[in-house]
């Protein structure tokens, strides 16, 4: 028996190289396949997850260039080894839910729930692109809703084409053709690009959008997206035309994603990034933002903010070092108190998703928070009471800011 048939026969409860025991066979291919292990390890006895990769000789183990990318959005290759002849890639396992186990309770995904995916996400894709890697299968299943708190991991990348073990194949490794529904049309020719994560990025969205699979969106005889003809009709909203017109903006940047033709698709993760960020209100960001980042350790995490979507739009932190406020999708403000790392108090008044907050540059309890609700609110933070409620703005209050004087 061949060393690749014997790995495909791997059972659960078998014993990887002395040290990783099978819990789950995820999946397969001709290629190799992908297992939930338990690193028994006695200080460790942690989950990984496992990819086998056939037809491969052994080389020196290495570090991959994955694990140079400074975000935690992406899970770190902990190991590259080989057993009875089959090449190993031990890979963090990162717990949570797939979108796809969301969508299938769920049914759809809301605006603002897609918008954040894709505000998480796309800063994730311009590292990975900046470092030479395409992904190659965004799908509903390859990203992980981690809490708490609520952030998103993209799985399924393969760190083999940084890895040394690459030169030894014995046959060659083929450009990622990722999943049929999801894949540009240029990755199923052989030929992927960066944009082509775009595209399954954006068809992973407007799945979750309409809860129908990508297939019945497309009329392949007109070569055309139809989603939006089982997305867009009227909602019936308090605020019906502004609704309409968020619903508006968010399918002509999913149909810049998912434009069959390159040319008519956004060139980069960070031009799409930034017609995001322009579409909030908010500014864009320089390519300098994600360049040369030293390397850092993560001293605290701060989890409080409720709902599996209640993501975080802005954090200040007092003059005096001695506070952080937090805004959420979850109409609060939370105040840290940094030196502990607790939580001080919460913040509730908003009617809407909370967008921004500012601190007064001299006066450590005054605060400032803007939302969706279209209205200004300073805040005495020693108190935990409103002061005053400033009313005028037509549509969201995206930022606030305290002059100098």
């Amino acid at each position: 028996m061949s060393a690749n048939q014997e790995a495909a026969n791997l059972s659960v409860g078998t014993l990887i190289a002395d040290r990783y025991r099978i819990l789950q066979l995820l999946g397969k291919s001709k290629f190799g396949q992908t297992i939930l292990a338990i690193d028994q390890t006695p200080s460790l006895e942690l989950p990984c997850v496992l990819k086998s990769i056939f037809n491969i000789t052994p080389a020196p183990v290495t570090t991959l260039t994955i694990n140079q990318i400074e975000t935690c959005q992406i899970p770190q290759v902990l190991a590259e080894f080989i057993d009875q002849g089959i090449f190993y890639q031990v890979w963090e396992y990162i717990s949570g839910e797939n979108l796809s186990i969301i969508l299938a309770n769920q049914e759809i995904f809301t605006p603002p729930e897609v918008w954040q995916i894709l505000t998480s996400l796309l800063p994730v894709l311009h590292q990975i692109h900046s470092r030479g890697i395409i992904h190659g299968d965004i799908k509903p299943e390859n990203i992980i809703c981690r809490l708490p708190p609520t952030d998103f991991v993209l799985v399924g990348l393969e760190g083999l084409k940084n890895s040394p073990y690459i030169t030894t194949l014995s046959s060659p490794i083929l450009p990622p053709t990722g999943s049929p529904a999801y894949a540009a049309p240029e990755q199923l020719a052989g030929k992927p690009t960066f944009a082509s994560d775009l595209y399954s990025l954006g068809v992973t969205s407007i799945h979750l959008l309409t809860g129908i699979h990508p297939f019945s969106l497309f009329d392949f005889m007109a070569h055309r997206w139809t989603w939006r003809d089982y997305w867009l009709p009227e909602v019936d909203h308090p605020h019906q035309e502004q609704a309409n017109w968020e619903r508006q903006q968010l399918a002509e940047f999913l149909d810049r994603l998912i434009a069959p033709a390159l040319n008519q698709r956004y060139n980069s993760a960070l031009t799409a990034l930034n017609h995001l960020q322009t579409l909030q209100g908010k500014p864009k960001i320089s390519p300098a933002k994600f360049m040369n980042i030293p390397a850092g350790k993560c001293t605290a995490t701060l989890g409080g903010h409720q709902g599996l979507f209640a993501g975080i739009n802005a954090v200040a932190i007092a003059a005096d070092g001695q506070t952080l406020a937090s805004a959420s999708d979850d109409k609060t403000i939370r105040l840290w108190d940094l030196p502990t790392g607790k939580e001080r108090s919460i913040l509730r008044s908003h009617s809407n998703f909370v967008r921004s907050v500012a601190f007064h540059p001299t006066q450590p309890h005054l605060l400032a928070s803007g939302s969706k609700d279209r209205t200004i609110k300073l805040w005495d933070t020693n108190l935990g009471e409103v002061l005053q409620t400033l009313t005028g703005h037509q549509n969201h209050v995206n930022t606030v800011s305290f002059s100098p004087d």
